[in-house]
């Protein structure tokens, strides 16, 4: 029987007033990656984006990590946004670190909802 795990986990740090970090990491049998996404609280836009190979499969896994910074200055409450990242950095790049990203955005979502007082919607 084939057996595959795959660990993905994304925590939200305070990194000033008005900044917070998200830190994703994804690990399975193959791959293994991280990403740090800063979020302005206020905008709700990204604002910085770096992202770390742990474990890669071809040689043109590392050179994703340039294709991540287009995502940065997206609003991320846009209702599109899992599209928009699946097509910039999913195609272009890699559908893992966009997967990370789409997880990364959603989370912070939450966690300015939380520190803002304001309900999702």
């Amino acid at each position: 029987m084939l057996k595959c795990m795959r660990n993905k986990l994304v925590v939200i740090e305070r990194n000033d007033e008005d900044t917070i970090i998200a830190h994703g990491f994804l690990d399975d049998d193959i791959y293994s990656l991280e990403i740090d996404v800063g979020v302005g609280i206020s905008e709700r836009v990204i604002l910085s984006i770096a992202g770390r190979w742990n474990r890669w499969t071809t040689p043109d896994c590392p050179r994703a990590l340039l294709f991540l910074q287009e995502a940065v200055g997206l609003h991320i409450e846009q209702e599109d946004l899992s599209q928009i990242i699946f097509k910039s950095v999913g195609r272009k790049a890699c559908r893992h670190f966009a997967n990370l990203l789409t997880e990364c955005c959603s989370s912070a979502r939450e966690a300015i909802a939380l520190i803002t007082g304001r309900r999702e919607t």
